[in-house]
């Protein structure tokens, strides 16, 4: 099983490469951990204040986690939060 990374609010996944390596440090720091089971629709939650517990930093990214499903992506210009589903790769 693996989890895929999208934008929250729009679903465009994450560049796979970025999606893999946001995943591996996910899988590293939350392994074990249960998210929440239902979703809010309101995807503007405010970050003001809050200290993320984890940082990763890509080339022109980073992402903070402030929990194991409260997880931000930061650019040079705009802040997204991300959101992750999980599939089971059938065959090899």
């Amino acid at each position: 099983m693996r989890g895929q990374w999208f934008i929250d609010g729009t679903w465009q996944p994450l560049e796979e490469e970025e999606s893999n390596l946001i995943e591996q440090e996910h899988l590293n720091c939350f392994r074990g951990q249960q998210m929440q089971e239902n979703f809010d629709i309101e995807v503007s939650k405010s970050i003001d204040g809050k200290d993320a517990v984890h940082s990763f930093k890509l080339s022109r990214n980073h992402v903070d986690w402030h929990s194991v499903d409260e997880v931000y992506l930061y650019s040079d210009a705009t802040t997204s939060k991300i959101a992750r589903t999980v599939t089971q790769k059938l065959g090899f």
